[in-house]
């Protein structure tokens, strides 16, 4: 949001060239744009959050697993339909096959391996399936995933009301760009963007070919630089971004030795010299052509 409020405060209007996969927080800076123009192989994606908390659980390797707002719906509205029809899925099943596995039948959560028959079960663990669930899945972290969702909604509204009026449709395309999707990773091509109503426009194939061949510029600058000297020094002069206006181009490059100090049995470095760098274009008096300029030095930003 912070970055869309400063865009926008140098520009009337702000139009995306979207040449390929643009998904997350890049569709969120999507839905700041007054035009988002798409491409064959562009796409954009959900904007539903995962929040990976202190009281996460932990998977076999004891790492805290993200949690999901729509993971913990769907666990929901599944035990809800479990409640709803006893049988849950195998409900076309004829009667005399549901009452031969009805004693087999996995309702509940109860944390144990052992199937419980139905009977067993009271209407009070039926009807409340938060008990079960609170043993995996800390109370705290539902507060804040819903916390953590609330957010994306509020930030995703605000970007979008700085091009739009209508707040029903703000409110439309917000709540299905959270909630609609079933993987954050789902791909929103123009078609589906434009029944979003998503501001949305075709990339000119002449456009995408220049963009093209801009994105293979960048490949080959910012490839990785990095010369050993010994088995234990090495030097890197990795340029990792790249930020362009008319006339110039600021790079952050890092640039600094690396040396194992065996004693400690870690990495140490030395003649740090990494920041951010400037090349501008300036005509030339006697010719009248651009000729770049140079600047190694540090920006403070």
């Amino acid at each position: 949001m912070r970055l869309v409020n400063l865009i926008r405060s140098f520009a009337d209007k702000l139009i995306l060239l979207a040449t390929s996969e643009c998904a997350s927080a890049a569709t969120m800076l999507a839905l700041g744009c007054d035009e988002v123009q798409m491409g064959p192989l562009s796409s954009l994606s959900p904007v539903d959050s995962s929040l990976t908390h202190q009281l996460s659980p932990v998977d076999k390797l004891n790492n805290s697993v993200p949690v999901s707002l729509d993971e913990l719906w769907r666990v929901l509205r599944l035990w809800k339909e479990a409640e709803e029809n006893k049988f849950g899925p195998q409900a076309h099943m004829s009667t005399a096959k549901k009452n031969n596995q009805k004693e087999n039948l996995p309702f509940g959560f109860n944390g144990k391996t052992k199937k419980v028959s139905e009977d067993k079960i009271s209407d009070q663990d039926a009807e409340n399936p938060y008990k079960h669930l609170f043993q995996h899945i800390h109370p705290l972290v539902f507060g804040a995933v819903d916390r953590y969702s609330s957010l994306s909604v509020r930030i995703c509204k605000e970007i979008l009301a700085y091009h739009m009026n209508d707040q029903e449709k703000i409110d439309d395309i917000v709540n299905k760009l959270n909630y609609d999707y079933p993987a954050h990773g789902y791909p929103i091509m123009f078609k589906e963007a434009q029944r979003l109503g998503l501001p949305v426009t075709e990339l000119k194939p002449e456009v995408l070919d220049i963009l093209n061949k801009l994105q293979l510029s960048y490949n080959s600058l910012t490839e990785e630089k990095i010369t050993d000297y010994d088995n234990t020094t090495y030097h890197d002069n990795s340029v990792y971004s790249v930020v362009e206006a008319s006339d110039i181009q600021v790079c952050y490059t890092q640039n600094y030795d690396k040396f194992y100090r065996e004693a400690e049995r870690r990495y140490i470095t030395l003649n740090d010299n990494s920041g951010w760098s400037k090349t501008e274009w300036t005509k030339s008096k006697a010719t009248g052509k651009k000729t770049s300029k140079f600047t190694a030095q540090r920006i403070a930003f």
